[in-house]
């Protein structure tokens, strides 16, 4: 048998027989694990009535369970029986909290990501465009001074098409 399963089953004697003070030795000096075979130890002691023992386990980290309830109730033991009630419930708003807390912060994620994304959207739309000349063909180019002004008349744009490649981007 090894040494865990040994002081598992010593927990469980000593939580059926109420014994406080070996209890708190098991579980503190030997690190017995209290949840050991579905909580044993917890529904041993709530089914004898040991309410010290019961709320030191619970206070200790044991899970209550329907089970320590049960026999709670079929032995009468009304102290055990509101001690576990009250651990339950506190347990359950305690487990509300936290999905409550979680979908808080999943809509809040959520939020975030959908604020990222339409801020991207307007700074892509409020992008202003970049004018980039390519020259592909200007057609030709008259470098002969002019009658008037005796400036060159550079390239020729007779019409838009001329303008080759004027492109906005």
């Amino acid at each position: 048998m090894s040494a865990a399963l040994r002081t598992s089953c010593r927990l469980n004697v000593a939580a059926r027989n109420g014994n406080f003070d070996s209890v708190v030795h098991l579980v503190q000096q030997h690190s017995a694990d209290i949840d050991a075979n579905d909580g044993e130890a917890l529904s041993l002691a709530s089914g004898s009535g040991h309410t010290d023992v019961v709320g030191f386990l619970l206070n200790e980290g044991a899970k209550p369970s329907r089970r320590a309830l049960e026999l709670a109730l079929e032995g009468g033991h009304t102290s055990t029986v509101r001690v576990l009630e009250r651990r339950i419930e506190k347990r359950r708003i305690e487990e509300l909290r936290a999905k409550k807390l979680r979908a808080k912060k999943l809509r809040a994620k959520k939020l975030r990501a959908k604020k990222l994304r339409a801020d991207k959207r307007r700074a892509e739309k409020n992008k202003k465009p970049k004018m980039v000349y390519k020259q592909e063909s200007l057609g030709d180019i008259d470098m002969r001074p002019t009658a008037q002004t005796g400036a060159f008349l550079g390239p020729k744009f007779l019409d838009k098409s001329s303008l080759g490649g004027c492109v906005f981007v």
